[in-house]
């Protein structure tokens, strides 16, 4: 008997034969909060698997070489000098690596939970009237839970204000450097005390010989009786601690709940101190 038959005496029409994907449908539809669970799973697997990771710090095997060379041939002056400078560049390579982190880190971290809290809250509202979902309350109520999640770490660890505190430390570790190799005033280059002592009497005092060199700094200073290294090297080092310190203490402010300012507040450096470095630049370290 036909249809149409089936259709005159009264009889609905068979139904369609069913699709070789209802099976696979139904399976998912039965089990979709697992299967919600384990997406969000690999998914946070996935996104912690592309966090920005910690920089190796650079090896200073060169300096390292240089020390071994100057101890076998008993150089005790070479050695110390040298010990000072492989302390100093360690020093800055390793807080240079652990600025660089955190400011991929925070912000990768701000910028993910920002987007994800945007895009789950619109298609909350949608999953809320799917007919499908209505009786899986679970998928309807996890993204709203995520959402929750997310806005809670973004306004209680405020990730954007970190990677803006480490990215403005890093600025400032770098133009450091930037400005200890260019040889700038007044905690890198000739003081003026310095100048004008030796303008006033440019044969005074006896010429020393410099050793081993990291940048091309003249051999003595600008009076002509003390090396240049050894003092703009002790002020570059005082300034990396300095930016170090900082950047603890506002991190310690904010830990503690305190205002610790805006980043351009952050950014002014500490004008006593660079007072005291300009004062040690007059008074170079032997």
């Amino acid at each position: 008997m036909d249809n149409s038959s089936n259709s005159s005496n009264g009889q609905p029409p068979p139904p369609a034969p069913a699709s070789k994907i209802d099976p696979a449908i139904a399976m998912v539809h039965r089990h979709a909060e697992w299967l919600s669970v384990g997406v969000v799973v690999a998914l946070l697997i996935i996104w912690g698997g592309l966090m920005p990771t910690h920089h190796k710090v650079y090896d200073e095997s060169d300096l390292v070489k240089r020390i071994q060379n100057a101890q076998i041939a008993k150089d005790a002056q070479a050695v110390s000098e040298l010990e000072r400078d492989l302390a100093v560049w360690n020093r800055y390579e390793g807080e240079l690596c652990l600025f660089e982190w955190g400011k991929g880190a925070k912000w990768y971290i701000f910028a993910s939970l920002r987007v994800l809290v945007i895009v789950l809250s619109a298609i909350t509202p949608a999953l809320i009237v799917t007919p499908a979902l209505q009786n899986k309350k679970f998928l309807v109520v996890l993204p709203a839970a995520i959402v929750a999640i997310g806005t809670g770490l973004i306004s209680e660890f405020d990730f954007r204000m970190e990677a803006a505190r480490y990215g403005m430390a890093l600025v400032r570790l770098q133009g450091e450097k930037t400005a200890f190799i260019s040889q700038s005033p007044p905690l890198y280059g000739p003081s003026d005390t310095a100048t004008a002592n030796a303008a006033a009497n440019p044969t005074a005092g006896p010429r020393q010989t410099q050793i081993f060199l990291d940048v091309p700094f003249p051999q003595l200073d600008a009076d002509q009786t003390q090396p240049y290294y050894p003092r703009a090297r002790a002020n570059f080092a005082f300034r990396i601690e300095q930016i170090i310190q900082e950047e603890a203490s506002e991190r310690d402010q904010f830990l503690r709940g305190g205002n610790v300012g805006t980043v351009e507040q952050s950014a002014e450096p500490n004008k006593g101190a660079v007072r005291a470095g300009a004062k040690a630049a007059d008074h170079p370290i032997k």
